[in-house]
């Protein structure tokens, strides 16, 4: 489920928040193991859930264009049924290679076919 907003003017700026709930049977995940191996683990059961929120603000100036955004994003992706020769303590836990806070950032100068950007 989302929102959007867009408003235009002088400066553009659009902003959006998005929500998200799932239930996944059967998540497959990759753990290391000793030294440079990798093996799959089958986690019984994972709620994923969270927010994701955006914004942009843009700004025409005669033949150049500038743009500047950001995102941020909540992750909670737990372990919510553990099987019986699991951990206890695995129970309610956020997944490895998921982070629970992520962000990132953007500025754009654009002009005809030309863009600098950097991203953060």
């Amino acid at each position: 489920m989302g929102l959007q907003q867009k408003i235009n003017g002088t400066i553009a700026f659009s902003q959006q928040i998005d929500f998200y709930s799932q239930w996944i049977d059967n998540w497959i995940q990759w753990l290391p193991t000793s030294g440079l191996n990798w093996e799959p683990e089958n986690l019984r059961s994972v709620w994923a859930r969270g927010l994701e929120y955006a914004w942009q603000l843009e700004k025409t100036l005669q033949k150049f264009s500038l743009k500047c955004s950001a995102s941020y994003n909540l992750s909670l992706s737990t372990i919510d049924k553990i099987g019986p020769t699991d951990a206890p303590a695995l129970k309610d836990k956020q997944l490895i290679q998921t982070p629970r806070h992520s962000a990132a950032a953007q500025f754009g100068l654009y002009f005809s076919r030309l863009s600098i950007n950097y991203n953060h």
